[in-house]
């Protein structure tokens, strides 16, 4: 009941984005303890297991159920004009609020046999995992088809590049789905705190290492893909913020995420086989498991400092701040997993973002790329428009620039109706570039 009053006092209040941003580093930061506790649950069981550990499970799920909330409630008041004049985009509005019902329900009945019954059903793992990830999966695939379209009459590199990555993320959730299922349900039906933690042993050559294997590579290159896609997006802004700080910033990620893997896979500076118990736990469950979190916040930077030399009227603002929080969440929900039931069942918040955090990526990516795309092409239009014109300027340069602004007016309107993303490119700065390309024409 006080959760439900809580949850009506927000739905009422506007939410500003630095707060967001602040609620956002508190779940991310809980969702670390969440998957940390999950990682250790085979070795810390008793303590997992104790009341104090219970109520540390039952903070972490209300940090979660009311963070998920606030940031979606923030993503859809900025991008109404996006969920307003698309219906396949309102189709996903209606089943993200579905599954978002679904999975408080499930997370308040799994606290509610915890403190009332001492157990939980292993139901819920499954329920919350196919749920989160056939969410993520049908929004990450229905993204790649509305990009493919665009592409098809574009060709933006940028689009295609993203266009590969969500279709990447699409195949992970499923197979994240395929993986999980034989894994839990062979475990017993009611986990108690006397049931034992056991991690999965996959044998090597089995489906389930298959699957183990294709899950790992899929996941390197839906990394390496988005950092292709997302230099070639974020290149326009580099004079905004410099380009050799413009660089550095957007290769911060990449250099983190392939020092990761020379170190746990290719077993460069730590030779993790030779390691005690103790140290293989600091060193892998850790240390390498936090850097798929670490990466995401890192891949959410370029995003969030760009938003900072926007104007706020601008809408372009918002779609890109929403983005970096959805790529941040994404990587996030990405680095957990309940294969090995624990109790309380650690883990299964950060498990159950992924669908959540997909959404957020579908309203700032697409908008995003497409306006971005839009204000390339409009930049274009106005350049033709002016050589066009060049013959003509014995007119005056209000004159011209009346006429060719109402062309760009034309073209906007034409771009918004058809892919429901208008260009971020104001009127003003039409006006600027406009001027621009006709004093390059005069000097001519």
């Amino acid at each position: 009941m006080f959760f439900l009053q809580v949850l009506g006092r927000i739905s009422r209040s506007s939410l500003h984005e630095k707060t967001i941003m602040v609620i956002t580093a508190v779940v991310i930061l809980a969702l670390v303890v969440d998957m940390e506790l999950s990682n250790v649950a085979d070795i810390l069981q008793r303590t997992i297991a104790s009341e104090r550990g219970i109520i540390t499970f039952i903070i972490i799920t209300t940090i979660y159920l009311l963070g998920q909330y606030l940031i979606l409630k923030f993503s859809k008041s900025k991008t109404i004009e996006l969920r307003t004049r698309n219906k396949e985009v309102r189709l996903i509005d209606m089943l993200v609020s579905i599954a978002e019902a679904i999975v408080i329900s499930i997370f308040v009945l799994v606290v509610l046999e915890i403190l009332i019954e001492g157990y939980y059903g292993v139901a819920a793992l499954l329920l919350v995992t196919i749920i989160s990830n056939g969410l993520a999966a049908w929004i990450m695939f229905i993204l790649s088809r509305r990009l493919y379209i665009y592409y098809k009459s574009n060709h933006d590199l940028t689009i295609l590049s993203y266009l590969i990555s969500t279709l990447i993320f699409s195949i992970t959730a499923v197979v994240t789905i395929f993986l999980t299922i034989p894994i839990l349900f062979p475990k017993p039906v009611i986990i108690t705190s006397a049931t034992t933690v056991i991690l999965p042993i996959i044998t090597p050559g089995s489906p389930l290492h298959m699957l183990n294997s294709t899950y790992y590579i899929l996941n390197i290159f839906s990394f390496l893909s988005v950092w292709v896609a997302t230099a070639m997006l974020l290149s326009v802004y580099s004079k905004k913020l410099g380009k050799i700080r413009y660089w550095l910033i957007i290769s911060l990620p990449l250099i983190f995420y392939v020092s990761q893997i020379f170190v746990a896979e290719l077993k460069i500076l730590i030779p993790l086989e030779n390691l005690d118990n103790i140290s293989f736990i600091f060193y892998y469950e850790i240390i390498f498991t936090l850097g798929s979190t670490i990466g995401g916040v890192l891949f959410s930077m370029p995003f969030i400092l760009i938003s900072r030399t926007i104007p706020r009227s601008n809408k372009m603002h918002h779609r890109l701040i929403i983005f970096g929080l959805g790529l941040a969440l994404f990587f996030v929900s990405g680095s957990a997993s309940v294969y090995h039931n624990p109790f309380p069942p650690f883990g299964l918040a950060t498990v159950a973002l992924i669908g959540f955090s997909s959404y957020l990526m579908f309203l700032g990516l697409y908008s995003t790329a497409i306006s971005l795309s839009e204000d390339s092409r409009l930049r274009k239009q106005i350049r033709k428009s002016a050589q066009d014109w060049k013959f003509f300027l014995k007119l005056s340069d209000a004159e011209i620039e009346k006429r060719i602004v109402d062309q760009v007016e034309a073209v906007k309107d034409s771009m918004n109706t058809d892919t429901g993303v208008a260009p971020s490119i104001s009127i003003e700065e039409a006006k600027d570039y406009l001027n621009e390309v006709l004093n390059e024409i005069k000097k001519e």
